[in-house]
């Protein structure tokens, strides 16, 4: 009878709420500790990327890599064919993807959106190209970091196999209903734009970038 009354004694419920109410509390200060940290990731990412990827991602034989191996003294086996595949490659920020086609923004989900309405890179004029702030990841399917970009940088598009070097020239900000960015140019232009600032969609980052080669 003593031992049956212990087992159900006040005391030992109460000990055992506290257990619960530990272990709850420590999974609220982990879940919250874990998205306080996820804005950061991409960037702990690109810093230790850059630290250690001597080769800042270039990854594909296009020119660009190819002068950056000589410059760094490099072997250039690690480099992977030309893809057929048409391809953004974007080695400062980690933009790696490839570029859709399509019509409606659910296209969007699927990578990089070349706009349905603007020219192509063997045509000329204005190529325009947009892709999510953020979805579900921060990765190379994204322009989670294209407020890294610098004017003066360079990056390359594979197109139907071949590929298109480009310099940025220009960085602003336009609001949504300012579609002319998409406007063709007698130039060939490639204009890539995404949602700023992050986590908003208030307004559209775009970077311009001229043919060099």
């Amino acid at each position: 009878m003593s031992i049956a009354i212990s087992l159900h004694s006040p005391h030992l419920h109460e000990r055992h709420f506290k257990r619960i109410n530990h272990l709850l509390l420590i999974i609220l200060v982990l879940l919250s500790a874990y998205i306080m940290f996820i804005p950061f990731v991409p960037e702990v990412t690109a810093f230790y990327n850059k630290q250690t990827d001597k080769t800042r991602g270039f990854k594909y034989e296009s020119r660009l890599a190819i002068q950056e191996a000589e410059r760094l003294g490099i072997s250039r086996e690690y480099l992977k064919p030309i893809p057929n595949e048409n391809r953004l490659v974007m080695p400062q920020i980690g933009v790696d993807s490839l570029v859709v086609e399509g019509i409606g923004p659910d296209v969007l989900d699927k990578g990089l959106w070349r706009r349905p309405n603007s020219s192509t890179p063997d045509k000329g004029g204005n190529t325009v190209i947009t892709g999510h702030r953020f979805l579900y990841s921060s990765g190379p399917k994204t322009f989670y970091n294209l407020d890294k970009v610098q004017i003066g940088d360079k990056f390359f598009l594979f197109w139907e196999g071949v590929e298109y070097d480009y310099e940025v020239v220009d960085i602003f900000v336009v609001e949504p209903d300012q579609i002319e960015i998409e406007d063709n140019t007698p130039e060939p232009l490639l204009t890539l734009y995404t949602c700023t600032p992050l986590w908003s969609s208030a307004q559209r980052l775009v970077i311009r970038a001229r043919l060099i080669n």
